[in-house]
Parts: C-alpha cells; sequence; structure tokens
C-alpha cells in the first residue's frame, strides 16, 4: 500500500499512515477508537472548511485494490463535501461568524439557533447562603457561537425572543411557588448594555405583564464600558438599591456565571422583601 500511495503525485492533502499505533493523539479519535483492530488510515482533508475549522474523510486499513482513478474519486467527494459545508454555512447568522465573514441570515434564525441549542436543564444552584434556579445551560462544543448570538441579540432582542425566555420563567417560577407565590418581579441591573433597557429588564418587564404582576426597577443600572462576555462579568461595581421592593419577589437575571451577582442582589433585596426567588436563564 505504501509503494501505491507514494507513487501517485499527490498534494498534502493526502495522508498515508501506516502504523497508527505510533500516533497516540490520533488513536484517541472517537474513530478509531471505535475501531480498535485498526492498523493504517488514509486521510483524505476537505479543503475550505468555514469557520477556519478542519474536516477530513478518513478509510481506515485502505485496501491494497486502491488505484488513482479511486483517488481522484476521493479527491471530487472532497471538493463535494467542502461545497456541502459552504451551503450549510450560507444559513449560518452573522453574528455568529468571526470577523470577515460573509453575512448571515436574519435575525430570526439566531433567536432559534439559541432556542434550540441552548440545553433546557432546570438546575438548583448556591453560592453561599444564596441559592438560585438556572433554566439553560451552554452546549461546551458550541459554546463560544453561542455567546456570540446572545452579544448580538442583547442590542435590540426582538420581542419574540424576549417572550420565549419570560415564558420558561413563568413556567419554572409557577412550579416552585406557584400562580400567587410572587408578588413583584425585579430585573438584575443592567451593565454593559449601556441601556436601562437590557435582556433582564425586558424579560422581567413581559413577565409582569403576562402574570399580571408588579414590574419593579429596584437597582440602579451599572452601566460599563467594554463589551459583554460571561466570564469578564464576575467584577461588578456595588449595586445601588433606588427602590425597595416587599412581599415575594421574582429576581430576574439573563445569565449568572458564578452567581456572585444574584447573591448581591438577593442580599440587599431581602432587607425589605418578605422573599426572594432568583431565576437565571443561563447558568
Amino acid at each position: 500500500m505504501p509503494s501505491l500511495i507514494n507513487k501517485f503525485d499527490l498534494s498534502s492533502s493526502v495522508r498515508y499512515i501506516k502504523n497508527v499505533g505510533q500516533h497516540k493523539a490520533l488513536m484517541e479519535h472517537p474513530l478509531l477508537l471505535a475501531s480498535p483492530l485498526a492498523r493504517s488510515v488514509l486521510v483524505i482533508e476537505i479543503p475550505a472548511v468555514p469557520f477556519g475549522a478542519h474536516a477530513a474523510m478518513i478509510i481506515i486499513d485502505p485496501s491494497s485494490t486502491m488505484n488513482s482513478q479511486l483517488i481522484n474519486d476521493l479527491h471530487e467527494g472532497a471538493a463535494l463535501a467542502s461545497e456541502l459545508f459552504h451551503r450549510a454555512d450560507n444559513a449560518v447568522p452573522s453574528s455568529l461568524r468571526p470577523p470577515g465573514l460573509a453575512e448571515g441570515v436574519p435575525e430570526g434564525a439566531v433567536t432559534e439557533f439559541l432556542l434550540e441549542t441552548l440545553k433546557t436543564t432546570r438546575s438548583l444552584k448556591s453560592r453561599r447562603k444564596t441559592s438560585y434556579l438556572t433554566l439553560r445551560t451552554w452546549q461546551t462544543s458550541i459554546k463560544k457561537f453561542q455567546i456570540s448570538a446572545i452579544k448580538s441579540l442583547k442590542k435590540q432582542p426582538s420581542p419574540e425572543f424576549v417572550s420565549a425566555i419570560a415564558s420558561e420563567f413563568i413556567n419554572a417560577s409557577q412550579m416552585l411557588v406557584g400562580t400567587k407565590g410572587i408578588d413583584t418581579v425585579v430585573p438584575m441591573p443592567c451593565g454593559h448594555s449601556r441601556s436601562d433597557e437590557c435582556l433582564s429588564v425586558r424579560i422581567a418587564r413581559r413577565i409582569a405583564e403576562a402574570y399580571p404582576l408588579t414590574f419593579h426597577m429596584a437597582f440602579k443600572s451599572v452601566h460599563r464600558s467594554g463589551s459583554s462576555h460571561p466570564r469578564r462579568n464576575v467584577d461588578l461595581p456595588a449595586f445601588k438599591l433606588v427602590s425597595p421592593p416587599s412581599g415575594n419577589v421574582l429576581l430576574v437575571d439573563d445569565i449568572a456565571t458564578t452567581g456572585t451577582h444574584i447573591e448581591k442582589a438577593k442580599e440587599i433585596l431581602l432587607k425589605q422583601a418578605r422573599n426572594v426567588l432568583a431565576i437565571a436563564w443561563i447558568g
């Protein structure tokens, strides 16, 4: 087989590896983990994959009957796969693309992408003596794209997107405390959006309208420069309570990275409120 491969003028996009057992990293590939008896592989790189990613066709233990025509067919197959990748790429929202890539499809697709790919996993979390509920989690493999989508939608979230999130809050809160267990809806203070109508505020306002309940802007916005990112939102200036709520409060946050912000807000609110149920959409 090596002599057959070597006699063809192949580009670096095709590699024949005679003994895969000598390549530890290659042996950890899921395909080869499922084929423990594999001895050799033929790797045909798929060219020009979007997002700077890498893809390839892998043939395990290629047959000695392979010839130049079959090699050419494999090249054509790789080119076809590349074309299919690019067709799919045309449906990817612009907010999910690295800088410099072409524009994508409308905002509705970004909303759909988030609602379909964020894992629906209700989790009760705690930080010190503070507990809070999260409704969704990131998917590790596409988290950077989900964050890009969130950042895009936070600038001007559509009413449909806000309503979809609000319905998830309503379902969760009713399951926990019933329809009469909340008197007031309070949003977490706005930060990087540099607006008093950030996503948390819009969600809280929509929840209050749907119940209906009292919407209460308890905190003053804490506007900050720079871009919003879950990892960069850990440090936040002290919250300023401008209008203390009373009764049973639903505290609404869009993203809780460590729970620090919820802990601070809940501690302040409990000085006046009877009880505070804190819920974050993503955690």
